[in-house]
């Protein structure tokens, strides 16, 4: 994987050479929901990718939030050339109608040293970038998420509940040690005993989360909670990628009731299947991994029902969700490209 070093972009940089643990400017994080959204609108330029996870869980809370015009989206996608690319089509392109326009950013990486010349260390996304002052502000997904947040109204952060601040922050330490983590550590193994360990943990892992989820709706139980996007974003590659690409075939996601319906409810909620497009999800993971998938054929989509379970209901719950067709089409085509219709 590339990265820049003291600015510049190194395809294979020797891992002894550098120490890319952090990143070398600060995060900046002092907006707060006493701005008022008319002076905000726009400003800001969320960069993410559909096929990462932690990207995804940035453009799930923004769909939730009804944030899609306060928040611009530019995509970051497609080969891995010098780390990801920009689309060429977005608020940060050479045709958009802003103060960004006079430099034509192609790549994610341009952004970072756009920000701090001499960056060292990985170009990740998501990213939030400033348009009146032309840098990076935020580059940590949850930071990303916490403002999103906060900026989506007056009062506590809605996805970030007060009253359970503790039991978050351990669900998400849970998620990042005890499935994201392992789910990687899994597919890049390169020994036989590195990947059992991993895989180990990923399914002793869903085992706990199936037995918490049994009879709540939410991991925090009638609270929709930012630990509850992260996980749905985990989750709904599982079958079609991290288990035929990365080996994690033990179960299936569709062989733990309670993570099955997880998953549909949370798909159903609005806006988030607009955020879901499978085949860029795949294609991000299959055509960008030589040394796990060095033939670049990616795995045909498994036949799953997506529509959300309508006999899951909790006391203190009320489920929203979209029409069941909907969700049905959305996920059978072939193509990943959704109906018309949803």
């Amino acid at each position: 994987m590339g990265m820049l070093i003291d600015g510049e972009w190194h395809d294979n940089p020797d891992p002894k050479s550098t120490d890319a643990t952090g990143h070398s400017f600060p995060h900046w994080s002092s907006l707060s929901t006493n701005n008022a959204l008319g002076d905000l609108a726009a400003r800001y330029v969320l960069v993410a990718s559909y096929s990462c996870p932690w990207s995804h869980a940035t453009l799930v809370t923004r769909a939730l939030l009804g944030l899609q015009q306060t928040v611009p989206l530019h995509v970051a996608g497609g080969p891995r050339i010098e780390g990801y690319a920009l689309s060429p089509e977005g608020p940060l392109s050479a045709s958009a109608t802003t103060a960004d326009a006079t430099t034509v950013y192609r790549h994610l990486h341009e952004l970072y040293t756009a920000t701090a010349p001499g960056f060292t260390g990985r170009a990740t996304v998501p990213v939030l970038w400033d348009r009146m002052e032309r840098r990076l502000v935020l580059a940590d997904s949850g930071d990303i998420l916490r403002w999103l947040d906060l900026l989506g109204g007056a009062g506590p952060a809605r996805l970030h509940p007060e009253s359970a601040q503790k039991e978050t922050e351990e669900l998400l330490a849970l998620l990042r040690d005890r499935l994201a983590q392992p789910i990687y550590r899994a597919g890049l193994a390169t020994t036989q005993a590195v990947y059992d360990a991993a895989t180990d943990t990923v399914f002793a892992t869903l085992s706990d989360l199936e037995a918490r989820l049994a009879d709540r709706r939410f991991l925090l139980g009638p609270v929709l909670s930012v630990a509850d996007i992260r996980l749905f974003c985990l989750l709904v590659r599982f079958d079609t990628v991290y288990g035929p690409l990365f080996r994690l075939t033990r179960r299936r996601l569709t062989d733990h009731p309670a993570l099955w319906a997880h998953t549909r409810d949370i798909l159903s909620l609005p806006g988030v299947q607009d955020t879901v497009q499978m085949r860029t999800i795949q294609e991000g993971y299959f055509l960008n991994d030589g040394a796990t998938n060095p033939h670049r054929i990616i795995a045909d989509l498994p036949d799953l029902d997506w529509t959300p379970d309508a006999g899951r209901v909790f006391a203190g719950c009320v489920r929203r969700a979209v029409p069941a067709p909907a969700a049905a089409a959305w996920i059978t085509s072939r193509s990943g490209i959704k109906s018309s219709h949803v």
